[in-house]
Formats: C-alpha cells, sequence, structure tokens
C-alpha cells in the first residue's frame, strides 16, 4: 500500500468510527463525546463494556463500526509495519551485497598481485638458474593460477546469480 492509500485508508477510518461514533449516541441518547468514547473503544476492539447498545439500531451501529473500522484500521497497520519491514530488509540486503562484491574484489585482487608476483620470481629464478625443476615448478604455479582464476570467475558468477554457488572445491590438475 502507497503512503497516499495508507493515509486515505486510516482517514476513511478515522472518519467511519467517528460517524459511528455520533449516531451510536443519537440512537442510545448519549452525549456525542460517550457515543465518539464508545466508538473508539470498539474499534481498538478494547470492549470495556461500560457503554453498550441497547436498541436494534445502536446494535447495527456496533455491527457497521465492527466490520468497517476494525479491518481498516488493522489493514493499514499491518501493511505499514510490513513496508518498514520490507524497507529495512532491503538496505541490510544491499550492504550484505556491497560487502560481498568488496570482498570479492579486495580477494581477487589480493590474489591475482600475490600470483603475479610469485610468477615473476619463479621467472628470474628460472632465468638465473635454467633449472628443470623450476621450469617443473613454473608449469605448476600457472595450472594452480589458472584453476583459482576459474574458481574465482565460477564464484563471481554465482554471487551474481549466474549459476548454483560451488560447494566442493577440487585440485587443479597436475601438468603433464
Amino acid at each position: 500500500m502507497s503512503h497516499r492509500g495508507a493515509i486515505i485508508t486510516i482517514a476513511s477510518a478515522t472518519v467511519l468510527d467517528a460517524l459511528g461514533g455520533v449516531a451510536f449516541a443519537a440512537v442510545e441518547h448519549l452525549p456525542v463525546t460517550t457515543g465518539l468514547y464508545w466508538s473508539v473503544v470498539t474499534a481498538t476492539t478494547v470492549g470495556f463494556g461500560d457503554v453498550v447498545p441497547t436498541s436494534p439500531t445502536a446494535r447495527l451501529i456496533s455491527v457497521f463500526v465492527m466490520l468497517t473500522v476494525i479491518p481498516l484500521f488493522s489493514a493499514t497497520f499491518s501493511l505499514f509495519t510490513a513496508g518498514l519491514q520490507a524497507g529495512h530488509l532491503g538496505r541490510a540486503e544491499s550492504r550484505i551485497t556491497d560487502h560481498v562484491a568488496s570482498v570479492r574484489d579486495g580477494f581477487h585482487e589480493a590474489l591475482s598481485e600475490r600470483l603475479t608476483a610469485l610468477h615473476n620470481t619463479v621467472e628470474e629464478l628460472q632465468h638465473d638458474f635454467g633449472n628443470g625443476l623450476l621450469a617443473e615448478f613454473h608449469e605448476r604455479l600457472d595450472a594452480v593460477a589458472d584453476h583459482l582464476h576459474e574458481r574465482l570467475d565460477g564464484l563471481e558468477s554465482a554471487l551474481n546469480g549466474e549459476q548454483p554457488v560451488p560447494v566442493v572445491i577440487t585440485e587443479p590438475e597436475e601438468p603433464e
């Protein structure tokens, strides 16, 4: 329900409640303030029982107030509460999404930097020593880096809702 709709509903319920109270007072030959008191007590479902309808017309007015005013107030306040809750949930979801994106981006950046640094170090060692062992290590490092990048891309796709979140982490395949 929109803000304007809620105001119209509350205003309608208030007017109907007041009209019911004035009509009740007139039919029961009571002061208008007593009729308004009765209508508020009835509309809020408190029902003290100190002012009660005694004529068939007053009972009909009571039924009118009960079947119109009570549901209007109840619906308005229920929808108002639901709107507040939806707003809070939306803001919380936005904060969580922003945080996850920030963590993901920071992790991806840090991992890329470290893999690049390690890759450069291995290349320097391989260049300096020309060792076949370093070449094999370099190949394994490339395989691990490729695997991590694939996993990060899969995680990013999952976070964007493009595919299910991966649950099992597999080991990279050994280079041949």
